[in-house]
């Protein structure tokens, strides 16, 4: 009996290590596990030295509640409250992420390891899906540089704190691979959960839709347009029975966030503008950095429009648009606030990058300026400062 058992652990031990050694597992699980001791290690090092310009107690919770990290605790713990347009709110911030986070932090008493697990469990999901993707797309090679340039993006680096890009980068990932592997109604699913986790997952409908109408896949391309923008739709009216206004989101936004609507082109004047007032201040150089963002995925989009189907790239252009058409006031910040971290949902363009990245020189440039830039934004956003 217990030579039975041990043949069968045996076994299995062999088949888990098997299963290991596929790229498709240790590629992306390498990723993963190298970005995350990375990140926490340098906080869990630091978190008794970095500068605090909040005063309050620096522990590791504290530095996972920084900015939005903080409004997504509250509503983990305590729901959606509503005290008028004009105040911040929890209103402001979709549902899907804190959703998640109580159901995982239940077993232990504590949101914020729902939070943690939540962010970790997405980006790891996400990993796994891009590189599935990017595989397929364009070669091991390649996808190993794309999910390595997008961990070290500079931005990146909010994956791992209480924040909800890891969760619409997981949806966003597995829509792009459940439609290559014409799984519709798994895409269709994916694509509905990110808009449940932020309004710009609504540029998720162009590469389903677009591909669908190419197919013809009538039923399924009707499901996609009735599906995918139920997630806001379901957001605001509830939101609606909590306030009385069924557009209390985009009234929050506006008003408490002071977030505008501008043409693409003016926000981008603006920041221009904006970036002249003060030539040496932390502001403008953000601006810079943000600027700088900016630049590179536009440049990356000519390389998906050359390169990838019109589905993808109208995708990728759609999330650079919906990044460049919510602007702030600049008065308040810079008109491009937290652009870095919102272009990161612009998959394609990460692909057209790690395909470039086969030449070393340009390999080794990402590289390095990546990891160099998102090791800066970490220890000034963990400190209290805003970055993205």
């Amino acid at each position: 009996m217990a030579a039975a058992v041990n043949v069968r652990a045996l076994t299995w031990m062999r088949a888990g290590a098997a299963v290991l050694r596929r790229d498709e597992v240790a590629v992306p699980l390498a990723t993963f596990v190298a970005s995350r001791a990375l990140l926490y290690g340098l906080l869990t090092a630091l978190v008794g030295l970095l500068p605090n310009i909040t005063r309050g107690k620096a522990d590791f919770w504290f530095l996972m509640r920084r900015w939005d990290g903080d409004w997504y605790y509250r509503v983990a713990a305590e729901g959606y409250a509503w005290e008028g347009a004009q105040t911040q709110t929890t209103a402001g911030f979709f549902p899907l992420y804190p959703l998640l986070a109580t159901i995982l932090g239940w077993p232990f008493g504590d949101v914020r390891w729902g939070l943690l697990l939540a962010a970790n469990l997405s980006f790891a999901l996400f990993l796994f899906a891009f590189y599935s993707w990017a595989k397929t797309a364009a070669g091991n090679d390649a996808a190993a540089r794309t999910i390595t340039y997008a961990a070290a993006f500079p931005a990146a680096f909010v994956t791992a704190a209480f924040y909800s890009e890891a969760t619409v980068l997981a949806c966003a990932a597995a829509t792009l691979l459940f439609m290559q592997r014409q799984r519709y109604g798994w895409a269709i699913a994916a694509a509905f959960f990110g808009t449940l986790t932020r309004l710009p997952a609504l540029a998720l409908l162009f590469p389903v839709a677009l591909e669908l109408l190419r197919l013809r896949r009538w039923r399924w391309l009707i499901a996609s347009l009735a599906i995918i923008p139920l997630g806001p739709a379901l957001f605001s009216a509830y939101l609606w029975t909590l306030s009385g206004d069924p557009l209390a989101y985009f009234s929050v936004q506006r008003t408490a966030w002071f977030h505008e609507f501008r043409w693409p082109w003016e926000t981008l004047r603006m920041a221009v503008e904006r970036m002249s007032w003060v030539t040496y201040s932390y502001t403008t150089a953000i601006g810079f950095l943000e600027a700088g963002a900016i630049v590179l995925f536009l440049l990356l989009l000519v390389g998906v429009w050359r390169r990838r189907p019109a589905g993808e790239f109208v995708y990728a252009l759609a999330v650079i648009a919906m990044t460049l058409v919510q602007t702030v006031d600049p008065a308040k910040g810079t008109p491009t606030q937290s652009a870095p971290r919102y272009l990161m949902a612009a998959l394609p363009c990460f692909l057209v990058l790690g395909i470039a990245g086969g030449n070393r020189l340009v390999d080794a440039l990402v590289r390095w300026l990546f990891v160099g830039l998102q090791a800066a934004f970490l220890i000034y956003f963990f400190a209290g400062f805003w970055v993205v």
